[in-house]
């Protein structure tokens, strides 16, 4: 069952080098003035944010589940996959924000940066845990199918992702 909402996290996951790098493109403003130089952040380079956080939240959040597992608090591997769904809902939410705070004009640079942060940690909530539970969860002669199947949540996610992604070209722009 948890096949389906984590292929679905996939899809909009994989948005961001696809229909969100193209939206920046057009919809973010991304100059930067510093010490009397002007220029402008190219648009890929957002690319990197997302890989740069899971190293920096990595650790931090495994503090955390630490933490909150010796005060016997630790959310359920249901409750973090459900949150990592849950960031992925939220750091859409950033993005349509942003789009309505700067209407006719570019959003800030910054609400992008929300936009992978929150993702970011979306991942870290589902992707480490949802892999853990399988190799729990599976029996011994079944690991490497059910492992199989789970990873096939990323292939189908990624496939729906760029069906997704096909509608851009034919939206319209405000």
């Amino acid at each position: 069952m948890l096949f389906v909402p984590t292929t679905l996290f996939w899809a909009v996951y994989e948005q961001q080098g696809n229909t969100i790098t193209l939206w920046a493109d057009a919809n973010t403003d991304r100059s930067v003035s510093l010490l009397g130089w002007h220029g402008q952040i190219p648009t890929t380079w957002f690319l990197s944010v997302n890989p740069f956080l899971i190293f920096a939240f990595t650790p931090l959040l495994v503090a955390l589940w630490q933490r909150q597992s010796l005060k016997g608090r630790e959310p359920s591997t249901i409750m973090k996959m459900a949150l990592g769904c849950f960031g992925a809902a939220l750091a859409y939410a950033i993005l349509a924000l942003a789009a309505w705070y700067a209407g006719a004009g570019k959003a800030s640079c910054l609400w992008l940066l929300g936009y992978f942060t929150i993702l970011t940690l979306g991942e870290l909530y589902l992707s480490p845990i949802g892999l853990s539970l399988v190799t729990k969860l599976a029996p011994a002669r079944m690991l490497s199918l059910v492992m199989g199947c789970w990873m096939a949540t990323s292939f189908t996610g990624n496939f729906l992702a760029g069906w997704l992604g096909s509608f851009w070209s034919r939206m319209g722009r405000v």
